[in-house]
């Protein structure tokens, strides 16, 4: 994590219970491992949610049949008919994100407690990996995607992927 944001957090987040002294007060510049945990899961997560939103707003700009969800700890993006997807699922429970996507086995990016970062596969893990984790996983449901014949090329729910497309008035019209 870095500096700016370990600062967001000790002045945002208390920490918890047995962090504090019996006045109740936080040792100065002391986060929990289960706060760290939190955060650096939330940025990972939040590359996923980012990128995500990108795709989604290129597909709607250009009447492309892509569906996604980026809120909460669901992170998914289906291109066409829901053969190409991929999804990122926090388990907060057990502090670890699954990434799946269209012929990748399923990843884990978890927070391993004795290095007190990420780790993916047993190795450890920082943004500019999770950011390719997600871009990668991406051009693979893409790849997926223009692999399917361009008439199976629809939206999601079956509608033309014209339908997508806003209906802006006419400048005339103004």
């Amino acid at each position: 994590m870095d500096v700016w944001r370990h600062d967001l957090l000790q002045k945002l987040v208390p920490a918890p219970p047995s962090l504090t002294s019996l006045s109740g007060a936080s040792p100065p510049g002391h986060a929990s491992t289960m706060h760290l945990a939190e955060t650096a899961l939330e940025i990972a997560l939040g590359h996923a949610r980012s990128e995500i939103t990108y795709v989604l707003e290129l597909g709607r700009a250009h009447g492309l049949p892509f569906a996604g969800h980026v809120h909460g700890d669901d992170v998914w993006l289906v291109l066409g008919d829901g053969r190409a997807m991929v999804r990122f699922t926090y388990d907060r429970r057990h502090f670890a994100i699954a990434v799946r996507a269209p012929g990748q086995d399923e990843r884990k990016v978890a927070w391993d407690d004795k290095s007190s970062a990420l780790t993916c596969g047993g190795l450890l893990f920082d943004d500019e990996q999770m950011k390719t984790v997600v871009r990668s996983s991406i051009d693979a449901a893409v790849v997926a995607w223009k692999a399917t014949p361009v008439r199976d090329r629809t939206r999601w729910d079956g509608k033309p992927a014209s339908s997508s497309r806003p209906n802006l008035p006419d400048s005339k019209e103004s």
